[in-house]
């Protein structure tokens, strides 16, 4: 598979988790979404798209243009 040439959008660790939870949440979509963390401690993460096989596609560049009402929900949520 051809993997999506994107630029990670950085989040916050517990929004990233929040974002990746509601992706998560669509029964009827067999994709992965996984909340990346940096692992030197910086507090920005990232958000991995694996396919059905678990293969990674890209990573999550932007909530609010592709999912506007997610993005909305989530900033709701977390102020």
């Amino acid at each position: 598979m051809k993997k999506l040439d994107s630029t990670p959008a950085l989040y916050p660790k517990e929004k990233a988790e929040a974002i990746a939870k509601e992706l998560n949440s669509d029964q009827d979509d067999d994709w992965k979404y996984i909340a990346d963390h940096d692992p030197k401690g910086t507090g920005s993460s990232r958000i991995k798209i694996l396919d059905e096989y678990g293969e990674f596609v890209a990573f999550w560049a932007s909530d609010y243009y592709t999912r506007p009402a997610l993005f909305g929900a989530i900033i709701k949520k977390n102020t």
